[in-house]
């Protein structure tokens, strides 16, 4: 039987997305008739917003569509005891899907959710606070999990750490500087905060050879990729927002850059690598009456990158949602 685990955190129910057809007659009865038809199934799982873990965000990386490294994500450092995953956002080639099945309910009835994909997901990192996470996925079609309304096994509970904002550090280099990204570490007391969003393009394909009403597969088209990073308003060469090489002049000057956030804590390692360009850089606010200014940008693919960019997590506790028993 297919082990099933639990998600630390907080879900909505499976929201069934058939679609119902109401035919229109003119057949001399007012108003009509109640004939209706369903040509075809869909469903979508809410994932709320909650603390971000080391070990449970893997599989919604996985499910967006990302390319993973070879050798990864499914690689076990034994000496150290950590496990690494890893995953390019592809360019040109895409990889096969992988999909889940997502069961929720309660004491009651409980549903389940077929072939599910990662449709969105958003990182949010405020300085002081957890690390957020919230996704969105898209699923074939939704359905009670069997005759009885229960579900079919009894989820794990498997052991996490969430993921400090604070433990994070930024970089940000020239854009033909990826391979020494490490050297481009933004001083402390610039960045108080950001977010990232994940969305997959997904092109739900409906068959007509297939012989049933939900979509056969789920083609992915593309990424987007967005995000903002909230800086102190002050001079700190090229890593801060002001002055006359800082973040502000490089959005006016549109140039291209490398942005990799890292988050570390003890034998845990989140980084996320990708090439942006401000959108914009003159949201100015005030925090307790000093002022900020948050910078929105996009990342897209550039040439001086093998790929769109790429996600790394190492984990103490390996990610059994995929797979790693």
């Amino acid at each position: 039987m297919t082990p099933r685990y639990l998600w630390r955190g907080t879900g909505d129910w499976v929201t069934d997305e058939r679609e119902i057809i109401k035919v229109e007659e003119l057949v001399g009865i007012s108003g009509g008739t109640d004939r209706t038809y369903i040509p075809k199934l869909k469903a979508t799982v809410e994932l709320a917003e909650t603390e971000a873990t080391y070990p449970q965000l893997p599989p919604l990386f996985l499910g967006l569509g990302f390319a993973t490294i070879v050798g990864l994500p499914f690689t076990g450092n034994l000496s150290s005891g950590t496990w690494q995953y890893g995953y390019h956002i592809p360019s040109t080639v895409f990889p096969q899907n992988v999909s889940f099945t997502i069961e929720a309910g309660d004491n009651i009835e409980s549903q389940v959710a077929i072939y599910c994909v990662t449709d969105e997901l958003k990182l949010t990192f405020a300085a002081g606070e957890a690390m957020k996470v919230s996704a969105s996925l898209l699923s074939q079609y939704g359905t009670r999990t069997n005759a009885e309304g229960s579900f079919s096994t009894v989820g794990t509970l498997e052991p996490v750490q969430v993921i400090l904002a604070s433990r994070g550090s930024v970089f940000l280099a020239p854009e033909t500087e990826s391979a020494s990204i490490a050297s481009y570490k933004v001083p402390n007391g610039n960045v108080l905060g950001g977010e990232l969003t994940f969305k997959a393009n997904w092109a739900p394909k409906y068959w007509l050879d297939g012989g049933s009403i939900f979509a056969g597969t789920m083609v992915l088209t593309g990424h987007e990729i967005t995000g903002n990073l909230i800086f102190e308003h002050q001079r700190s060469g090229t890593y801060g927002a002001a002055g006359s090489l800082g973040q502000i002049e490089k959005w006016r000057n549109e140039q291209a850059q490398i942005l990799q956030l890292t988050w570390q804590d003890g034998g845990n390692y989140f980084n996320v690598l990708l090439p942006i360009k401000w959108d914009n850089l003159q949201d100015y606010d005030d925090q307790d009456g000093n002022n900020i200014v948050t910078g929105e940008f996009t990342s897209k693919y550039n040439e001086s990158l093998e790929n769109r960019g790429q996600i790394r997590l190492y984990s103490m506790t390996p990610s059994r949602i995929i797979g790693t028993a």
